[in-house]
């Protein structure tokens, strides 16, 4: 399975959200970051939706891990961009792009 995760919603270093969908269902990442004190506070909200037989059966195991695996490797991505210190419109503008930030076989 190969997912191409596309930038939906970009506020520089407050929220990125990407979307994915294949053949065997559809997912979508949620990253929301603030400032709390000299720290930053960090959340990631993953949802999927399976299709079909048998992904509803495996959703609780493998479509499980594969789905972190590959929010990993975003994670990785959205790391490296903000650490570059890019600017927002580098990196989506809010709008649904075609920017593709991680593409992974499974």
């Amino acid at each position: 399975m190969v997912a191409e995760w596309i930038v939906l919603e970009c506020k520089a270093g407050r929220l990125w959200t990407i979307d994915a969908v294949t053949r065997e269902g559809d997912a979508r990442l949620t990253y929301v970051l603030a400032a709390r004190g000299r720290a930053s506070e960090f959340k990631r909200v993953l949802q999927y939706r399976s299709r079909g037989l048998p992904w509803r059966w495996l959703d609780g195991n493998i479509t499980r891990w594969m789905l972190r695996r590959q929010a990993r490797a975003a994670l990785r991505n959205l790391k490296r961009v903000l650490e570059s210190g890019a600017r927002a419109g580098a990196i989506g503008t809010g709008k649904r792009s075609d920017q593709r930030v991680g593409k992974r076989k499974s």
